[in-house]
């Protein structure tokens, strides 16, 4: 998939090291923004997520990549299209998201519910959605398992087109398997981290964790669960794992879907625990780790708290 380089080639070397002559620099001359830091602290620039409470811990870097990965089903396809959606709002950026998991179809309903926080979605949210979308969102159209330059191809594209957010839904359908697949996994990580810089944009790559040998879905992941090799992950600047309470989901839908009777102790647990967790597990431009508490709206947005108040959505920017 890419050329390993000769790195003993001293003509490829020579050329490397002009083409980074412009990057070394004396490091005093780096005073200002040294002095900078040190007077205010650090600032943590990037593309923020959609809750206020995480801005001043968690942001998405331009000319990185980040990690969101999961057990199945545990809602990250969903959270990725609510992030996305929310650069377009809050940024003003383009955004594109190449999805061999989701059809297009689906998706179009599921950021059109989204924006309208509505529990239903009518042709008529469809209608208003679709004129906001128009140069704003970009998608890739195919389902199942396509060729990793493919998807290099496609989010080179995306950056062509000026997209600044691109999601990879998902790691899995990559086609990356075989003898070499940790070595082809590194590679194409690169070549993703080598895109994103190349057009100053962040590309979220959606990856799946090993299935729990016990807890089943109780089993909250960590950083050592996710898949392949563990290159993967320490290529990225940003690693979080969705999780979704399906415990609190059962129960729910017991309640409302199956008219059945709870007792005080479950009804208190839906009452105070969370649907959903964001948990940072690692975070390379922020000290921040830990578990972001989120709660599911009828619109299938997470939000902040269990208010059931979906974030607002303006059509007109």
């Amino acid at each position: 998939m890419m050329e390993r380089i000769d790195f003993e080639n001293k003509d490829i070397v020579k050329a490397m090291s002009e083409a980074q002559e412009h990057r070394i620099d004396n490091l005093a001359n780096h005073d200002e923004a040294i002095t900078n830091q040190i007077e205010h602290g650090r600032i943590l620039n990037g593309l923020k997520l959609p809750w206020a409470a995480t801005h001043f811990d968690v942001a998405m870097p331009l000319g990185t990549c980040s990690v969101l990965a999961g057990i199945n089903s545990h809602k990250k396809s969903t959270l990725s299209v609510q992030i996305m959606l929310w650069i377009t709002q809050h940024h003003d950026y383009k955004v594109g998201l190449a999805s061999f998991e989701m059809t297009i179809a689906d998706i179009g309903e599921l950021m059109t519910q989204m924006a309208a926080g509505a529990t239903d979605t009518t042709v008529e949210h469809w209608q208003k959605f679709k004129e906001y979308a128009k140069g704003k969102i970009y998608v890739f159209d195919q389902i199942g398992s396509v060729a990793p330059e493919k998807v290099l191809g496609a989010v080179h594209r995306f950056g062509e087109l000026g997209c600044k957010f691109v999601c990879v839904d998902s790691l899995m359908m990559c086609s990356l398997g075989g003898k070499d697949s940790l070595e082809r996994e590194r590679a194409f990580i690169t070549a993703l981290n080598g895109l994103a810089r190349t057009h100053d944009m962040h590309v979220m790559i959606v990856h799946h964790v090993r299935k729990p040998e016990s807890g089943g879905d109780s089993y909250i992941p960590n950083k050592f669960d996710c898949r392949g090799s563990g290159q993967i992950t320490d290529l990225v600047s940003l690693l979080m794992i969705s999780w979704h309470n399906k415990k609190k989901a059962k129960l729910v839908q017991l309640r409302d879907r199956l008219g059945g009777t709870l007792t005080d102790k479950e009804k208190d647990y839906i009452e105070k625990t969370p649907c959903q967790k964001l948990i940072v597990e690692k975070n390379r431009y922020s000290p921040y780790e830990g578990h972001i508490n989120l709660w599911q709206h009828p619109s299938r947005q997470h939000t902040k708290d269990s208010s059931q108040r979906s974030m607002h959505f303006d059509y007109n920017k």
